[in-house]
C-alpha cells in the first residue's frame, strides 16, 4: 500500500517541533461491528510527536470547510472529538481528528453494549450507569461548545462515536459543521432557538439509543424523566437527576430543603401545585406523636410542612417509638412510603427546585 504525505497548511505552534504532517493510509477505519466507517486511518506526525489519527472527507453535498476548523480547531474536551488540523488534497478540505474506535450506534449494537446499556429486573428496564454517562457525555459536549458560542449545524447520533480504554466507554461527539455566534451575526432570540433545536437534537439521539436498546415499552418511570429532562436545566442538574440516588442521596436532599430558604422552597412548591397526601392511619399517627410528644406542630394545608415532617421522621427515625416504626430500624421504610404516597416525588421535586441555593450536596 502506498502512502502519501501531505505538508499541512498550518505550522505547529511550537516553533521547536517544525511542520505538521499526515500519512493517509488509504484505509478506511473499522467500525466496532468490522464495517467501514467514513473516516481513514493516518498518522499524525508533528516535530518530534507521533500519533495515529483518523481524517475526515467532506463529500460533494457537505464539504469541510476552512472556517468550520478557525471555529473548531482549539475546542478540547474529554467528549469532543478534537479537530487537529487541517490540509488539501486536490481542492478538497480534510480534517486531521483524534482516535475513536468506533461509533456509538455499532457500540450499542454489539453484544458488549447490549450488556452494558441495560440493567433489568422483573419490573421494568433502565438505562444502565455506561448509557447514562453517554447521555450525560453529549450533553456535556454540547454545553461546552455553546459556553464558546460555537453553535453545530445540528446533532445527529452518525456523528457520535466512542473511545473503549481500560474497559471504560467514553462518547465523543465530532462536529464539523459550526457557527460562531456573535451579536453582529445574530440575535439573542435566533440563539435561543438555536439551543432549543440543538438539546431537541440530543434529546433525539437519546430516544435513538433507548429505541435500539430495546427500553422504549418497559423503560422506568424515573429514568423517563430522565431522558425528558434534558436541555431542561444546566448539564450539572442533568448528571445529579435523582433516577439513580439512594436513600442517603434522598435524605440529604430532605434536610437541604428544609434547611433551605422556607420562602423559596415554598414559591416552588405553590408552581407545582405539591400537597400533602392522602390521609391514612400511619401518617395521622406519626403526626399525633411529633405534636404530643415533642410539641411539633404542623399545617397540612402547606406543603412545605409535609417536607418538614419528613425530614423529621427520616432524622430522627430511631427515636421513634417502635409502634409507630412498625419495628423497622431503617428509614428506607419510611421513604418508601413517601414514594408510594407521592409518586416520583423525587423527580417532581427536583425538577421544581434542584438544590437550594448554598446547599450542601451529599
Amino acid at each position: 500500500m502506498s502512502f502519501e504525505v501531505y505538508k499541512s497548511v498550518f505550522y505547529a505552534k511550537d516553533s521547536t517541533r517544525g511542520e505538521c504532517f499526515v500519512i493517509d493510509q488509504r484505509k478506511l477505519h473499522l467500525d466496532l461491528d468490522g464495517n467501514p466507517t467514513k473516516l481513514h486511518e493516518a498518522t499524525y506526525i508533528m516535530g518530534p510527536s507521533t500519533i495515529k489519527c483518523l481524517v475526515k472527507n467532506g463529500t460533494a453535498e457537505k464539504p469541510l470547510m476552512l472556517k468550520d476548523y478557525a471555529i473548531l480547531k482549539n475546542i478540547r474536551h474529554p467528549n469532543i472529538v478534537s479537530i487537529q488540523n487541517f490540509y488539501d488534497e486536490a481542492g478538497e478540505a480534510r480534517f486531521v481528528i483524534s482516535w475513536v474506535d468506533g461509533t456509538l450506534l455499532a457500540w450499542i449494537k454489539s453484544k458488549k453494549g447490549q450488556q452494558g446499556i441495560i440493567e433489568s429486573s422483573h419490573i421494568s428496564s433502565r438505562p444502565s450507569t455506561t448509557f447514562r454517562q453517554i447521555i450525560i457525555g453529549i450533553s456535556k459536549a454540547l454545553d461546552c461548545l455553546l459556553q464558546h458560542n460555537i453553535y453545530p449545524s445540528e446533532i445527529r447520533i452518525e456523528d457520535v462515536y466512542v473511545r473503549v480504554k481500560g474497559g471504560i466507554t467514553t462518547v465523543k461527539l465530532l462536529v464539523y459543521e459550526a457557527q460562531l455566534a456573535t451579536s453582529r451575526n445574530t440575535t439573542a432570540s435566533n440563539q435561543n432557538a438555536q439551543r432549543i433545536k440543538l438539546w431537541k437534537d440530543v434529546k433525539g439521539v437519546a430516544d435513538k439509543c433507548v429505541e435500539l436498546a430495546g427500553l422504549k415499552k418497559q423503560i422506568h418511570p424515573d429514568c423517563d424523566r430522565f431522558l425528558k429532562y434534558i436541555g431542561a436545566g444546566n448539564v450539572k442538574w442533568l448528571e445529579d437527576y435523582p433516577d439513580e440516588w439512594n436513600d442517603d442521596k434522598k435524605s440529604c436532599y430532605l434536610k437541604a430543603l428544609v434547611a433551605s430558604d422556607s420562602k423559596y422552597v415554598r414559591s416552588k412548591l405553590q408552581l407545582i401545585g405539591f400537597t400533602w397526601p392522602d390521609y391514612s392511619d400511619f401518617l395521622n399517627n406519626l403526626i399525633t406523636d411529633q405534636v404530643t410528644r415533642l410539641d411539633i406542630k404542623y399545617n397540612i394545608l402547606d406543603p412545605y410542612d409535609y417536607l418538614r415532617l419528613c425530614r423529621n421522621l427520616v432524622k430522627h427515625w430511631l427515636s421513634l417509638p417502635s409502634n409507630l416504626r412498625e419495628k423497622n430500624d431503617d428509614y428506607a421504610f419510611f421513604l418508601r412510603k413517601m414514594e408510594k404516597w407521592t409518586p416520583r416525588i423525587w423527580c417532581n421535586l427536583y425538577e421544581a427546585i434542584g438544590w437550594p441555593p448554598n446547599s450542601n450536596r451529599f
